[in-house]
């Protein structure tokens, strides 16, 4: 859904079609369940057609596949494409800490630094302070070091969108060093681990549809 307005959740409920929806989706709620059903019952009738050029989600490939695959064969088409939209529009804080470690990795390349050496370097280069994401953004705040130590911690071994990771590269006289690397899927750590959640959660949803289809089957008869 696109509502074409910066802030969608300010506006009057007074012009919607349903100015009170929850109230009406629970009065009208055997209608709709019904009208859910026949989408479904007409597209597995059909021989269950998969709609290509659905959007990837990780984990949840099946259900993108049957419900925008349902909805594509209800004339409904359109299934996420506001997706990626969605997440910038959302994750402020990601899309703080990419623009971050980008230019961190610009700036520094893959070398190791301790908190305390980031911020030489935060101070020293403007291009870098200007794209402090917010949580540590205030440079002169009491303790401020430490601040940046916890808030990289928090963030180590994280795989941003744009294909950095910054993860902890040892220590220099005690104090922990950090690096901003490159990773590709095939060397990254939580490939294998995504690979193996999908391959389950895709064999219980097939399991589900063909009982599904078997209890149908039966019923048929």
């Amino acid at each position: 859904m696109d509502a074409r307005v910066a802030r969608p959740w300010m506006r009057d409920p007074k012009n919607f079609k349903y100015e009170h929806l929850i109230a009406w989706v629970k009065e009208n709620r055997g209608e709709l369940l019904a009208a859910i059903l026949t989408m479904a019952r007409a597209w597995i009738t059909a021989g269950k057609p998969i709609t290509t050029g659905l959007p990837a989600l990780g984990g949840f490939e099946d259900w993108v596949n049957i419900v925008g695959s349902i909805l594509t064969h209800a004339g409904l088409g359109g299934f996420l494409e506001n997706l990626d939209f969605m997440y910038s529009q959302s994750d402020v804080e990601t899309a703080q800490w990419e623009a971050f470690f980008g230019t961190w990795h610009d700036i520094i390349g893959e070398e190791p630094v301790t908190s305390a050496e980031l911020i030489t370097h935060i101070k020293e280069n403007p291009d870098l302070r200007s794209t402090l994401p917010d949580i540590i953004g205030d440079t002169e705040a009491k303790n401020y070091s430490v601040k940046v130590g916890q808030n990289l911690g928090k963030r180590n071994g994280v795989q941003y969108p744009t294909g950095l990771e910054l993860k902890k590269a040892g220590t220099s006289h005690r104090a922990i060093t950090w690096k901003v690397v490159k990773f590709t899927d095939s060397t990254s750590p939580l490939f294998s681990y995504k690979s193996e959640v999908s391959e389950v959660i895709n064999t219980q949803a097939h399991k589900a549809f063909e009982n599904s289809d078997k209890k149908e089957d039966k019923e048929d008869r």
